[in-house]
């Protein structure tokens, strides 16, 4: 069975990017709540800082944004600039769950904030613009561990996990790398200017 490495995600829907980003709202259809709609966006020219909704019917949205990214600060940083634009594009957005493929580190007595200490203080500092606003906004992460959680709950049988993460992906990528392994193993073996046509050619 496909082992979850998200450093190996396969390049599905265009690449890793976009593969990650399905993953995380194939989760999130999962866990919307009942009576909720869930909606995919289609990120071509801007997600309107989301990736996929989940609208209760009283028009309360639960958004879910995905970053590819494997270290914090990179992370907080687009985080910062997806979680304006849904703020501004979705009145009544009141929770925000922001999806990325690694897990932030703890406190180790070292100098410098760790990694759980960064995320918080962005967490606490954007719920409070969000307060001075007059909006309630939860911002829920979930990390990597948290992502493997939900795919194992939803795919006992592991369909999910063999179509992201089986490495085997037949891209453009792999079918140059195999014929440039061909081409070093035949070496002077084989160079196609010397080729020779004989009459077994047609046969």
């Amino acid at each position: 069975m496909a082992e979850i490495i998200f450093e190996r995600i396969a390049p599905r829907c265009g690449g890793q990017r976009n593969a990650f980003e399905e993953l995380c709202c194939q989760l999130a259809r999962h866990r919307t709540p009942e009576r909720f709609r869930f909606t995919r966006l289609n990120g071509a020219g801007g997600d309107g800082g989301v990736e996929c909704l989940a609208e209760a019917p009283d028009g309360a949205r639960i958004g879910w944004q995905a970053k590819y990214v494997f270290d914090v600060d990179s992370l907080l940083t687009q985080l910062s600039q997806s979680l304006t634009t849904a703020l501004t594009v979705h009145p009544k957005l009141q929770q925000y769950i922001v999806c990325f493929p690694f897990d932030l580190t703890g406190s180790t007595g070292r100098r410098g904030r760790s990694g759980q200490q960064k995320f918080e203080e962005w967490r606490r500092a954007k719920a409070a613009e969000a307060g001075k606003q007059g909006r309630q906004l939860v911002i829920e992460d979930w990390s990597a561990a948290r992502l493997r959680s939900e795919m194992l709950k939803i795919d006992p049988h592991g369909g999910i996990r063999e179509y992201f993460f089986n490495e085997l992906v037949l891209s453009q990528d792999w079918f140059e790398q195999h014929l440039q392994n061909a081409l070093t193993a035949a070496g002077p073996r084989y160079t196609p200017e010397l080729s020779i046509e004989t009459p077994l050619w047609k046969w």
